[in-house]
């Protein structure tokens, strides 16, 4: 989805390979992945 519909969900399900990679709330997924040396990059526009 765009990221002005992403930023409306409440919570995040995040499947990678048919593992489960994370599933919470929106808001905490950053520093989760973070902690997991992923950081967040930035991006310009949708791709």
């Amino acid at each position: 989805p765009s990221q002005h519909v992403f930023a409306k969900f409440d919570d995040l399900l995040l499947v990678s390979e048919g593992k489960l990679m994370y599933y919470g709330e929106l808001h905490g997924v950053r520093s989760y992945m973070e902690s997991y040396g992923h950081p967040a990059t930035a991006r310009n526009g949708n791709r």
